[in-house]
């Protein structure tokens, strides 16, 4: 059984179909590449995908699972993280706090408990803790000595590398990376193709959408669809895999 199956997606915005009858699958352990031009509809995919914007008509199937119509708190919970095509980090939080965000809903803290501070409290924000400076560690010295500086003050490129931490800390089954390599030069890019070799080999699954030119993209990702914007600006999902 697939990890992800996805069959037939459509979505339109008034008469302009951003995705028309999309099917891909992805099997777990995999790096998937979406790849295309601007407007071909990848981050419209992955947002049917989390829930953010649900299809007009098709089926996203996670771990077996219909996850269509449900909200992105919930298939975050069923094991799904993703980043952004526009950098979504809290510029006023620390680095640490930041990463500490992405594992929130798996506590149990709520509001009572939190004003009270029974023993259990303190346990969960010390694991917390020490699992999101284990994520940071695969980032090495560009987020670790940063960790109590504010996300406001990183580079562009460690920005980036603070939204895949943050994706990462919650354990997902399945990590939708977009355009994750964005203003970066060629050895920082290699730095993130490394660390996303790095986490498929660790047990984590990482797909992510690019608009790199399709030469580099083939020596990094296992296997890619093509999306290409045409008269309807289409996202098709059955053009042919493709080793490297």
């Amino acid at each position: 059984m697939a990890l992800l199956q996805i069959e037939q997606i459509t979505k339109e915005f008034g008469g302009l179909k951003a995705l028309r009858a999309v099917s891909l699958h992805l099997d777990e352990g995999e790096i998937v590449s979406l790849i295309g031009p601007n407007g071909a509809g990848k981050t419209t995919l992955f947002n049917c995908i989390t829930g953010t914007m649900p299809p007009d008509r098709g089926s996203v199937r996670f771990n077996g699972e219909e996850i269509v119509g449900r909200p992105p708190h919930e298939v975050a919970r069923r094991g799904i993280s993703r980043t952004f095509q526009h950098i979504r980090v809290f510029g006023q939080m620390s680095v640490i706090e930041n990463v500490m965000v992405g594992r929130d809903f798996r506590g149990r803290t709520g509001i009572f408990s939190a004003l009270l501070r029974p023993p259990r409290v303190g346990r969960e924000e010390t694991e917390n803790r020490e699992r999101c400076l284990e994520v940071l560690a695969l980032f090495g010295e560009r987020l670790l000595p940063r960790l109590d500086q504010p996300a406001r003050e990183l580079s562009y490129a460690n920005r980036r590398r603070l939204e895949i931490a943050r994706a990462l800390v919650s354990g997902p089954k399945l990590i939708l990376l977009d355009e994750p390599t964005a203003g970066m030069n060629p050895h920082e890019t290699q730095q993130v193709v490394d660390l996303i070799r790095l986490i498929c080999e660790r047990g984590g699954v990482g797909p992510h959408r690019s608009s790199r030119p399709r030469r580099e993209n083939r020596r990094r990702s296992a296997r890619r669809h093509r999306g290409r914007p045409d008269g309807h600006r289409s996202l098709h999902g059955r053009a042919p895999a493709c080793s490297g």
